[in-house]
């Protein structure tokens, strides 16, 4: 696929993932300044003010005027004089800075490779390891070293943690994970030394692509998972592309202990549990303390606050604000990080209702990052509220080929169908998230909400029941069930789930009760308590415009003035769409 340059004198400048090259070597610039160069560059000899810079390159912050003279004056002594002495910078006093030097585009071809890859949990040898555990961590080490190339699609954590050991063997995995390469290592350890062997497979043949042995010192646990990643992932460096070589290698902190609390985070933060979600905070607020610079920590106690919303009975209240801080910063010191520019959009998508600009950083993760399939699950559920059920679907699909043995993204995928109106496909991609994980909770509420919408209300009660029984850490569904006992004329079961709900010292939960007495057709009390969700930035709510539950009340004046506040910034939508429109 075609590749954009913009060439000015010997440089060149790649305007998605703004490697800077100067005679096809890079040119090392912090974050924000090789963005203030793009700026100049797209400006096309064009005057940028100090306004424009602030808006295209620290949008949403405060930054003093200092920052952008600091930058250009970085960006002058590296970029230094054109062929006739002159700055290739000029400056405009009271009015802003322009690039001199004419800019050229310029394309050139790149094939791109597609392949994925699933670094299994190394398998642990000898009688003396004692924590089973040191495979796994070391596997998502290396998983998270290589997190954001493009060479390889890499499988998650999350996925590969679910590796059983077959009678076809490992290197049969790729077929479970649909995957071209298994990455398969095992780990030693002696008296003064742990050593690890691994061997790139293809997973069509099984047959050895390369392999290697590297031995570390077992002193510090951390520390040897830590190095074993470094070194195991600079040995693969010769199957990836000159741009991931580069991002491999580079490092955003030079504080060993802050990366190691880093590696740490991660792996709670792999876990997507509210446990795991509030310890990885903790070990990234660490991070930070050690390093106040550390992009990537900022980055992932982003997500971490993103995230809980959907797993905490806290309200969002508690979280968003303090996401939007740590994106923020994230993407102060370093502007091109994928997950802060997913965190912020979840912020301006689920807390703010700036639907716009959830939109625009979505965009901007998928440019740093465009085989990222949990970015294009996020995206595709936008899409889907905001009304564009086709693009919202594409998206959804995508994400599934990207990652086809995740059953969080299928069940998301059944997500969008059931509010695209698609009710038996939401159905059939619920029960192929099912048979992924059979304790899918969203995949098992998302087919009970089509069958309700489908009038077969007595099986979604009944699968329900099962989700809001046994299964933990599924609050929400309630009102879910008592929206079905509703609607099935159960009023008596439906008023026990509006107690359950409305227990002292539980935090209430109104999207869900407003579920309930909406099924119970008060649509006073339902009004009242959907106003009262929009005042706690209820996480939900978004998708009040699309769910056809509440589709009976579109022609209520109250109703439209709750979907007025939620969509006040969202121009280009107006009135309520129905599904399949």
């Amino acid at each position: 696929m075609p590749r954009q340059w913009l060439q000015f004198g010997p440089y060149r400048l790649d305007v998605i993932s703004c490697a800077l090259l100067r005679d096809k070597q890079p040119v090392n610039l912090t974050p924000k300044a090789i963005e203030m160069l793009r700026v100049l560059v797209r400006a096309g000899g064009s005057v940028v003010t100090k306004e424009m810079f602030l808006e295209e390159v620290w949008p949403g912050t405060f930054v003093e005027e200092t920052s952008i003279t600091r930058n250009i004056s970085a960006l002058r002594t590296v970029l230094g004089k054109d062929q006739n002495g002159n700055d290739y910078i000029e400056t405009f006093p009271k009015r802003g800075y322009r690039l001199s030097a004419p800019v050229q585009p310029v394309d050139e071809e790149v094939k791109p490779c597609g392949k994925s890859l699933a670094v299994l949990p190394f398998r642990l040898l000898g009688v003396d390891i004692v924590d089973g555990s040191m495979g796994l961590r070391i596997a998502d080490a290396l998983i998270t070293r290589l997190a954001n190339v493009r060479t390889f699609i890499v499988r998650p954590t999350r996925v590969v943690s679910q590796f059983e050991e077959s009678s076809e063997g490992r290197s049969q995995a790729g077929k479970d994970f649909d995957a071209d390469f298994i990455l398969d290592g095992t780990v030693q350890v002696f008296t003064d030394r742990i050593r690890v062997t691994v061997q790139l497979l293809g997973s069509g043949n099984g047959q050895p692509v390369w392999g290697g042995t590297f031995d570390e010192g077992s002193s510090d646990d951390l520390g040897v998972q830590d190095s074993l990643s470094e070194k195991i992932a600079g040995a693969l460096a010769m199957f990836l592309s000159p741009d991931d070589r580069k991002m491999l290698s580079r490092k955003y902190t030079e504080n060993s202990e802050a990366y190691q609390l880093y590696l740490r985070a991660r792996f709670h933060w792999n876990r997507r549990s509210e446990s795991g979600l509030q310890a990885a905070i903790q070990w990234f607020q660490k991070a930070i303390r050690l390093d106040p610079e550390y992009a990537l920590a900022y980055s992932g106690l982003a997500a971490s606050y993103a995230m809980l919303p959907m797993l905490s009975s806290a309200g969002a209240k508690q979280f968003m604000p303090k996401a939007r801080t740590a994106a923020l910063k994230a993407m102060d010191i370093d502007d091109s990080l994928v997950e802060a520019h997913a965190a912020l959009a979840f912020v301006k998508w689920h807390y703010d209702w700036d639907w716009e600009r959830a939109e625009r950083e979505f965009k901007i993760a998928l440019e740093f990052q465009p085989e990222h399939a949990t970015i294009h699950q996020w995206y595709g559920m936008l899409l889907v509220e905001i009304g564009r059920f086709s693009e919202g679907i594409a998206a959804a699909k995508k994400a599934q080929a990207l990652d086809p043995t995740s059953a969080s993204i299928r069940a998301n995928r059944a997500s969008i169908l059931y509010l695209a109106g698609r009710y038996q496909e939401s159905i059939n991609v619920s029960q192929e998230s099912l048979a992924l994980d059979p304790q899918s909770i969203r995949a098992r509420l998302v087919m009970a909400m089509s069958l309700e919408q489908m009038g077969r209300v007595s099986e979604a009660i009944e699968f329900l029941k099962k989700v809001c029984g046994p299964l933990p850490g599924a609050p929400w569904c309630w009102g879910s069930l008592g929206h079905a006992y509703g609607l099935a004329g159960r009023v008596r079961e439906a008023n026990s789930v509006l107690k359950n709900l409305r227990e002292p010292g539980t935090q209430r939960r109104f999207f869900d009760e407003a579920l309930v007495s909406l099924g119970l057709g008060m649509v006073t009390e339902t009004l009242e308590l959907l106003r009262r969700a929009c005042e706690e930035r209820e996480f939900h709510v978004v998708i009040l415009k699309v769910d056809s539950r509440f589709e009976r009340l579109h022609s209520n004046p109250e109703f439209q003035a709750i979907l007025a506040r939620i969509w006040q910034k969202q121009d280009a939508v107006g009135g309520v769409l129905k599904p399949g429109h």
